[in-house]
């Protein structure tokens, strides 16, 4: 009944098309998954902008997604999936000893009541360059959410854990504004400046 529910949400990202900012981001990027452009680009962005490390890599290697279509209903589809699997993530962890079906019926009522609730989702599941900012930023925080729950679970946490919870923590701080924006500015080699 669920998946029901939440099939107009995944309908919808089949009717998006790029606005603003999306056409910006995708001329930055010289091909779809371009990874030397996404460094670049964060890079530039860390030292000269906002310190978004993780969005400003994020729009330009899927820059080119603004330009078709099934590509542009991928990146709303993923940033849904990825809500899903934080929260079910955190839902598994939360009803340990419950079984995985409990934690993912949870999680998928919790991704219907964020999805029809949500102020903003018009932009932040729908529109690539916020996707790919406050909807992957969430996404993000809530697998962070979910590092932090496995460590507090576990009697003696693992290298795995530990690589998990940093990894999740380092990620996510890379998608919010000035959340880790360096205070000088570092001159970069000629090779990183755009303008």
């Amino acid at each position: 009944m669920l998946i029901i529910l939440m099939l107009p949400f995944a309908w919808a990202a089949f009717f998006t098309f790029a606005a603003g900012d999306d056409y910006a981001r995708a001329v930055l990027a010289g091909h779809m998954f371009d990874l030397f452009g996404g460094i670049k680009e964060m890079l530039r962005a860390w030292m000269k902008w906002s310190g978004r490390y993780t969005h400003h890599f994020l729009v330009v290697f899927f820059g080119d997604a603004a330009m078709y279509r099934a590509a542009y209903a991928i990146a709303c589809l993923s940033n849904m999936l990825l809500h899903y699997v934080a929260l079910a993530g955190i839902c598994r962890e939360i009803a340990a000893p419950a079984p995985r079906r409990t934690a993912a019926t949870l999680a998928l009522f919790l991704l219907f009541s964020l999805a029809s609730t949500h102020g903003s989702i018009q932009s932040s599941w729908y529109l690539l360059t916020d996707i790919l900012c406050l909807g992957v930023g969430v996404g993000l925080t809530l697998t962070y959410i979910w590092s932090l729950c496995v460590i507090w679970n576990v009697a003696v946490p693992t290298l795995k854990h530990k690589i998990f919870c940093i990894a999740s923590c380092i990620a996510t701080a890379g998608c919010y504004e000035y959340t880790t924006a360096t205070a000088v500015n570092i001159p970069l080699p000629r090779l990183f400046y755009t303008s």
